[in-house]
């Protein structure tokens, strides 16, 4: 993994211990860092952050709040149903040489989430 993204995992993944404590279960690289496939300068860095309490907030940060670096962030509003788990199972698995989620799958879990940040239907 480059440099750059290794530092940002590292960093998240402090700050998130620093803030949940012992409820920080797990944290997961997705996308192309998971899957291998990072590009410097082009790819961003999907983290799913796993926590043993139910988060009861949600923030997002936009443009004007944040480093242009950034991205778009999201926190908080868990979606954890059997169609995601088994995402997150095979996304992980891909990692060894397994099929990865389809574009589809993905798809659907973005719209879901997206939809449960905006209070919108699917």
């Amino acid at each position: 993994m480059p440099d750059a993204p290794l530092r940002y995992l590292t960093d998240l993944v402090a700050a998130a211990h620093e803030v949940l404590g012992d409820d920080l279960r797990g944290a997961y690289a997705a996308g192309s860092v998971g899957l291998g496939a990072y590009e410097p300068g082009r790819s961003d860095v999907d983290v799913a952050l796993v926590c043993a309490a139910r988060l009861d907030f949600r923030v997002s940060y936009g443009p004007a709040d944040r480093p242009p670096a950034d991205g778009l962030f999201w926190y908080g509003g868990p979606l954890v149903d059997a169609a995601t788990t088994a995402l997150v199972n095979r996304s992980i698995a891909a990692r060894d040489g397994g099929p990865p989620p389809s574009g589809p799958q993905a798809r659907a879990f973005q719209r879901r989430v997206l939809a449960d940040l905006t209070g919108t239907p699917a």
